[in-house]
């Protein structure tokens, strides 16, 4: 019984009161000391990041005082040479003097106004001289000579300025990034370009670059080529010349009739036209269309703004806006006029133009945005921008191609992409990828299908719209080293591909078959432009020789039912030379009706030509910089022209008696 009484379990140590407490500040404590540990990394992270910026700006504290050091050991280093110089050049002056006091010496009846003489006739003697006056014979001779210096000086200041103002043109877009171009389209210097007939090399000239062999300054030492300093001292008093002795004519001859006004005006201008202007190789004409001869001459065309009074021009062929001029050509019946409609600025240049198909619409290219603009009021209705887009740097539209629908706008850039966009929702269809250098050149075929693309790594591609499909047109000639493809144009028909490249040869190919048709050789420069006329049959071409050719390759397609493969048997001939512009021919145009053509140029004018006679009907001046790019409306008489000044601008031309305004 006692036993079941006492008998019990035993029972589990009893916990401290205190415990259960203990473990939880001791958690708090752990969680606290965390807290402090992170704390303590993090501000130990952001003193290494204050160490690491403090060690930067040490290290080039002391780049710059290394820099500091190098210009005042250069400082010292040219003031001992100036020094130097004056020192030999007080001694040769003193020689001088000495050397014109013996020869007085000797020739003692050698009269002061001899002595003017001689000083006149040496005025390399009489520009070093700054000696002591010797005489009252030598006073004279002094005031002469520091007359001349003075006068050459203001020489050297001006040619220095005109250096400094070329040096500031060509980088401008830089331009001004038209270029040269920078149409240039000019352009232009921005994008440096890789050497002479480089791809980038229409980056120079449309921006409105020096070319190559004029470059106003030396890549290696940022300092002026004494060759070009040279030239244009040269040009410069030649200029000057001309204009002296034009002005001299004008006092003293009577004012007579209009043709004999404009005759007079155009012997200023003869000379500067013919110094530039290219001896050009002559194409034999066919037996069939004799090449036609233009009785308007390079040197009686339109001026350059920078050489003629405009309001000497006749007043009957000129016509003037605020700040723009056509002149007209006096040699021929005038058909046309124009007016300004629309400009439209922008924040850069304008390196392309093109009306949609329906003629409602006009699209510009220029840095990371392509404009839509509607003819009608002139409003802009898009702007078309990929975020996606590298954001460093400028991203330059060279070329925009409408959809015959209007729907769609394709824009290639300098990022080697081609977007296709869709208009009305704002975003990009479809992406295009596959070139290796900048994409130059767009355009679409007349169904829509297919897009064509030239590029500076020496291929034009056909791409299928709604695939990322291509076929690849390469230039593999092993003599054509420099093969950028610099513009392209579908046929109407859609057969053919016709590309101008910077080796001077416009090449065409089978868009079916992808293989090379014909090569057109004739110009003397890289060709910029090439544009089909609406029939097909007629293919434009435009130069940096100054010049365009009007190419008829109506046989293409019977060369090809021939079957034949030939090279050396050309089925297009060069029918007519279109010559005139006093600079590089940027961008061509054939007008709806086929009437005329119509160039820009980087001499920052635009003619009109007629197409069956070859002759020149009239010159706009509107732009400030080289005229990148133009267009005509397919269904109206607009002309686009964008440059290299920022602005695009919309012209209306028409009939003489026409309403355009």
């Amino acid at each position: 019984m006692s036993s079941q009484i006492y008998s019990h379990r035993n029972l589990p140590p009893t916990v401290p009161a205190g415990a259960g407490q203990s473990a939880e500040r001791l958690q708090q404590c752990l969680d606290t000391i965390k807290a402090e540990f992170d704390a303590v990394m993090h501000e130990n992270s952001a003193v290494k990041s204050q160490r690491d910026d403090y060690e930067l700006v040490t290290q080039q504290v002391n780049e710059l005082n290394i820099i500091r050091q190098a210009l005042y050991d250069l400082e010292a280093q040219h003031s001992r040479i100036r020094q130097q110089y004056e020192d030999e050049i007080t001694k040769l002056r003193m020689d001088l003097h000495a050397a014109r006091a013996q020869v007085q010496t000797h020739l003692p009846g050698l009269a002061p106004s001899s002595a003017e003489t001689i000083a006149n006739r040496h005025p390399a003697i009489g520009a070093e001289t700054r000696g002591p006056i010797g005489g009252g014979s030598d006073i004279r001779t002094v005031t002469m000579e520091r007359e001349r210096a003075e006068r050459e000086r203001a020489e050297r200041e001006r040619a220095d300025q005109l250096l400094r103002e070329q040096h500031l043109a060509s980088s401008r877009p830089n331009l001004e990034r038209a270029g040269t171009g920078g149409a240039g389209p000019s352009g232009f210097d921005r994008g440096q370009p890789l050497g002479p007939g480089g791809p980038q090399d229409r980056d120079r000239i449309m921006s409105g670059a020096a070319a190559p062999e004029h470059r106003p300054e030396s890549r290696a030492t940022g300092r002026y080529d004494s060759t070009t300093y040279t030239r244009i001292m040269r040009e410069e008093r030649e200029r000057e010349r001309a204009s002296r002795d034009h002005d001299e004519r004008d006092a003293k001859r009577p004012k007579t009739e209009k043709s004999e006004s404009y005759s007079g005006l155009h012997n200023k201008t003869g000379s500067t036209s013919s110094r530039y202007a290219p001896e050009m190789p002559q194409h034999p004409a066919t037996p069939s269309l004799q090449q036609p001869q233009s009785s308007f001459a390079p040197a009686q065309q339109a001026p350059h703004p920078d050489e003629i009074d405009p309001n000497a021009w006749p007043a009957e062929y000129r016509k003037s806006g605020p700040d723009w001029t056509a002149f007209f050509n006096p040699n021929v019946p005038r058909q046309l006029d124009v007016s300004l409609s629309f400009t439209f600025m922008h924040e850069s240049v304008v390196c392309c133009v093109k009306f949609s198909a329906d003629g409602r619409y006009l699209a510009t290219g220029c840095n990371r945005a392509a404009h839509i603009y509607d003819m009608r009021n002139g409003e802009k209705t898009h702007v078309l921008i990929d975020p996606s887009a590298a954001q460093n740097g400028d991203l330059y539209i060279r070329s925009v191609a409408w959809s015959p629908d209007g729907k769609y706008l394709a824009t290639g850039a300098e990022d080697k992409v081609i977007r296709l966009w869709d208009i009305g929702k704002q975003r990009i269809r479809q992406v295009y990828e596959g070139h290796t250098q900048e994409i130059y050149s767009l355009d679409f075929s007349r169904d829509g299908s297919l897009i064509v693309s030239g590029s500076g790594d020496r291929t034009a591609r056909i791409w299928e719209r709604d695939s990322t499909d291509c076929k690849v047109l390469s230039i593999d000639e092993p003599e054509s080293v420099d093969a950028g493809v610099t513009s392209v144009a579908i046929s109407p028909d859609g057969r053919h591909v016709a590309a101008g490249s910077l080796d001077t040869v416009v090449r065409i190919w089978d868009v079916t078959t992808g293989s090379l048709v014909e090569r057109l050789m004739g110009h003397s420069d890289s060709v910029y432009s090439v544009s089909f006329t609406p029939d097909g049959k007629g293919l434009l071409s435009g130069s940096l020789d100054k010049t365009l050719k009007y190419w008829d390759v109506s046989q293409l397609g019977r060369k090809q039912e021939r079957g034949s493969t030939s090279q050396g048997e050309s089925s297009a001939t060069c029918i007519k030379d279109f010559r005139g512009h006093r600079d590089y021919v940027l961008s061509v145009a054939v007008s709806h009706e086929a009437q005329y053509i119509v160039s820009g140029s980087k001499d920052r004018g635009v003619q009109f030509w007629d197409a069956r006679t070859a002759q020149v009907q009239l010159t706009l001046q509107g732009h400030k910089n080289s005229v990148i790019s133009i267009d005509l409306s397919p269904t109206s008489n607009f002309l686009a022209t964008g440059s290299g000044d920022s602005q695009a601008r919309v012209w209306r031309y028409g009939r003489v008696g026409e309403r355009i305004d």
